[in-house]
């Protein structure tokens, strides 16, 4: 939400936002991330992972490209 202005999870029904959060389901809207980096989005992807031993870890976020 920092890097675009609209969160990563969205729908106007509570019931289908809670659906897309517990699947991690979520997109780039090309309106608000046309102008965001590929690496930001790429950081973003790595850290917004279902499986929690897939993210990346704290360190690793640091040394990140984007970062």
């Amino acid at each position: 939400m920092l890097l675009s202005g609209s969160p990563p999870f969205y729908d106007d029904e509570n019931e289908d936002l809670f659906e897309k959060i517990k699947k991690c389901k979520y997109d780039f809207d090309y309106e608000n991330w046309d102008n965001i980096s590929e690496e930001a989005k790429d950081l973003v992807k790595r850290i917004l992972v279902l499986e929690p031993s897939k993210r990346l870890t704290c360190e690793e976020m640091l040394k990140h490209p984007w970062i």
